[in-house]
């Protein structure tokens, strides 16, 4: 593997001396009391100053590291040729590690893993004025590795370039996501994900037995029309543009509860499903990232409620049902028609009027309660009441 030489970058001049020694010649000039009044008036006044200036320094210090300590993440200044210069408070707290122990020494003290020309790409982003993200694994002390997600960028001081590098830990992040996983897989619901494009990128167990789908074979192409026909309750064909995932995606609002049929070609089968999609926005945007549709097989209910509306019309019997509680009373179809009643099967409230029986009006809540079999023209009628 090849190492790679850092860019060079302009040394800055060096001092003449520390301020301190700068001060203590000072004062050694102003104790002669040979000295001229007008240089010592001048020494006195640069001694002012660089004792302001130097107030001011430490006082930038101490809002440097202060700030620098108030970051939650670990962050380090790092110099262009690898060597810590400076961790937060965050970061010896994550590494548990003293300061001594980092700073000065290379950044594979805090992930060994890297590769020796790890820094080629950093420094290439940066010089093009980028940041550079990667996802990596720490080490602390004790050996214990986490991973992080570490951000780099550049800065200039005393004409020096460094990088400062934020490290997220992702561990919480990792674990959500397990988390997240394991309910998906085990959750008896189908799920399918499918990204901003419309491509389905993730099927749970659930969905994948719904569809007859085996480990391996490709999920979308075994969802796509060559193998289902999709129809609306009326038994109308759908395109995909008019399924619950798309409009989510499109409009970027919930599909609730729409009850769809798959008809698979080949197998000749049947399935009735309930079908919810959720939108998933990217973070800060208004732009969808994933949807997630979650599909409930209702085929036997589905099944069911078409027999019972089947032999309901053969035998030409009527029900209702009286909600005593909210006063509302619910006749079917074939009711309403023995009723010669003129509107929907839905439910009515009481005391509304309904046809005349035998010669007068009967209120909804005599109909469901008292009298029923006065409500009909033919006897043949069932029901029961809340």
């Amino acid at each position: 593997m090849s190492h790679r030489v850092p860019p060079t970058t302009p040394e800055a001049p060096r001092p003449f001396a520390e301020p301190v020694e700068v001060l203590a010649a000072i004062d050694g000039t102003l104790a002669d009391p040979a000295i001229a009044p007008g240089i010592r008036r001048l020494l006195e006044q640069a001694r002012q100053a660089l004792v302001h200036a130097g107030e001011h320094a430490m006082a930038a210090q101490r809002r440097y590291q202060a700030l620098f300590d108030a970051v939650p993440d670990p962050v380090s200044i790092i110099g262009w040729d690898g060597i810590v210069l400076d961790v937060n408070r965050a970061g010896l707290n994550a590494y548990r590690r003293s300061r001594s122990e980092i700073v000065g020494k290379p950044i594979h003290v805090l992930n060994p893993d890297l590769p020796r020309d790890h820094l080629g790409p950093v420094w290439e982003a940066l010089s093009r004025g980028d940041t550079y993200v990667v996802d990596v694994t720490n080490m602390r002390a004790d050996g214990t590795r986490f991973p992080v997600e570490v951000h780099s960028a550049t800065f200039e001081q005393d004409g020096r370039k460094l990088i400062v590098a934020v490290a997220r830990d992702l561990s919480g992040r990792r674990d959500a996501e397990t988390r997240h996983r394991e309910l998906m897989e085990t959750i008896d619901k189908g799920i399918l994900v499918r990204d901003a494009t419309g491509q389905v990128i993730h099927a749970n167990a659930a969905a994948m037995r719904l569809f007859g789908i085996e480990v391996g074979q490709p999920i979308e192409e075994m969802l796509s029309e060559a193998h289902w026909l999709v129809v609306d309750e009326h038994g109308h064909a759908l395109s995909n543009d008019e399924r619950p995932a798309a409009r989510a995606l499109r409009l970027g609002q919930q599909v609730e509860s729409t009850v769809l049929g798959f008809y698979h070609r080949q197998d000749r089968r049947l399935l009735w499903l309930s079908v919810t999609a959720v939108p998933q926005f990217e973070p800060g945007t208004d732009r969808v990232q994933q949807v997630l549709s979650l599909f409930s097989d209702v085929t036997a209910l589905k099944r069911d409620s078409a027999l019972f509306d089947r032999a309901q019309a053969l035998a030409r019997i009527g029900g209702w049902e009286w909600d005593s509680g909210r006063n509302l009373l619910y006749l079917t179809g074939e009711a309403l028609r023995i009723s010669r009643c003129r509107c929907r099967a839905t439910w009515h409230r009481g005391p509304a009027r309904f046809p005349r029986a035998r010669g007068r009006a009967l209120p909804a809540r005599r109909i469901g309660a008292r009298h029923p079999r006065r409500a009909w023209h033919q006897p043949r009628s069932a029901g029961h009441a809340q």
